[in-house]
C-alpha cells in the first residue's frame, strides 16, 4: 500500500449543515484533514489511473472520524483518439464503452481528443459522441487482463447544418 497524492475528494452533504457541494485535495502523503459540521455525507474520492470510490460517512458533534479510502488500479485500460474528419483532436467528446456483461464505463476526451476508459477483462463495445457530430457506431474490441489497449482512434462525423435555402424554407411554413 502507498498513500496517493492530489486525489480529488468531492463532498456532498446528505444531512446536517446543508451547503452546497465541496471539493478537497488530498496533500503530497495522500492525507486530508478537515473540521466538519456534525451530519452525514458522502465523500467521492477521484483520481485519473485509480477507479473511483464512493464512502457515506456520519460524524457526530464533537467527534473526531478518521477514514481510511483504498483506490484501486483498474484491471485494463483502454486508449485512444477522437478525431474529426480533418483528423483534428476533439475536446469533450464522451466516450462510451459496454462490456458483454452489460456494465457500461465512460470517459471525457481531454482537449486533444485523447481518452482512457477504466475496465477489466471482457469483450467491449466502445463508441464516441459530441453534441453537433454524429454519433459513431459502437467497434466490438476484447480486452484481457491488465492489458493497456490501444483502440486507436474514432471519427466523428460533423452534423450537415441546413441549408440556407432549407432555412429560408422553414420560415415560410411557420
Amino acid at each position: 500500500m502507498s498513500p496517493v497524492a492530489a486525489v480529488e475528494m468531492d463532498v456532498e452533504v446528505l444531512s446536517g449543515s446543508l451547503e452546497a457541494p465541496v471539493l478537497f485535495y488530498t496533500d503530497l502523503n495522500g492525507n486530508l484533514y478537515r473540521d466538519r459540521p456534525a451530519g452525514t455525507c458522502r465523500i467521492t474520492a477521484n483520481k485519473t489511473g485509480y477507479q473511483p470510490l464512493v464512502q457515506t460517512l456520519t460524524l457526530d458533534s464533537g467527534a473526531t472520524l478518521v477514514d481510511t479510502f483504498f483506490l484501486k488500479r483498474p484491471d485494463a485500460t483502454v486508449y485512444g483518439k477522437v478525431l474529426d474528419e480533418a483528423s483534428a483532436g476533439i475536446g469533450a467528446a464522451t466516450v462510451v464503452a459496454v462490456s458483454d456483461r452489460g456494465d457500461t464505463v465512460r470517459a471525457a476526451t481531454d482537449a486533444l481528443g485523447n481518452f482512457v476508459l477504466s475496465c477489466y477483462a471482457a469483450d467491449w463495445s466502445v463508441g464516441a459522441a459530441k453534441t453537433s457530430y454524429v454519433t459513431s457506431l459502437p467497434k466490438k474490441t476484447t480486452v484481457a487482463y491488465g492489458q493497456n489497449l490501444n483502440f486507436g482512434t474514432i471519427v466523428l462525423k460533423a452534423n450537415p447544418s441546413p441549408s440556407p435555402a432549407s432555412s429560408r424554407t422553414a420560415r415560410a411554413h411557420r
